[in-house]
């Protein structure tokens, strides 16, 4: 037996399925508009992305993600004629994309305001204990930004399983 079909029937065991759906804030492919407005694609950034790659090519993945470029709003326009998913452009992947669009003001209070200003110090260990209380902008931003595009991202995930 090959090593990758070892590797495939291994993570088909411990996984118990052939599929697996990922759901993050920046998907593996970022999507820009060129000079002539052609759609372009490179690898996502991050260590989410780096850490998962490679699940796809290995197992069918269903990738969704935010719309955080133009271009990503162009791509996910696109989606939407072909069924809302998008094929991977990157070699070797069995992998589909699923971007999912919330507002501006939404995303603003969903990245900036929680994602980095909280979540990022708390999974680094760098909030302190003896910090102040939360501040209204916090709730707001949670209950109006983070929440909402959380949900907006799930319910695709669970719907799509």
């Amino acid at each position: 037996m090959s090593a990758h079909l070892q590797m495939q029937t291994l993570a088909s065991q411990r996984l118990h399925a052939d599929r697996l759906i990922v759901a993050t804030n920046r998907g593996p492919v970022e999507y820009a508009l060129s000079q002539d407005n052609e759609l372009k694609h490179q690898r996502g950034a991050g260590g989410l992305v780096t850490a998962l790659l490679a699940t796809g090519n290995r197992l069918q993945v269903t990738w969704v993600a935010m719309a955080m470029t133009e271009g990503d709003h162009v791509a996910l326009t696109e989606a939407r004629q072909h069924g809302g998913l998008l094929p991977s452009p990157l070699c070797c992947q069995k992998m589909q994309l699923r971007y999912v669009a919330v507002p501006k003001t939404m995303y603003a209070q969903y990245y900036e305001q929680i994602s980095n200003r909280i979540l990022w110090f708390l999974q680094h260990s760098l909030h302190g204990p003896d910090a102040a209380a939360p501040a209204r902008w916090l709730q707001d931003a949670w209950t109006n930004g983070y929440t909402v595009a959380n949900q907006a991202t799930a319910s695709w995930g669970v719907a799509g399983s």
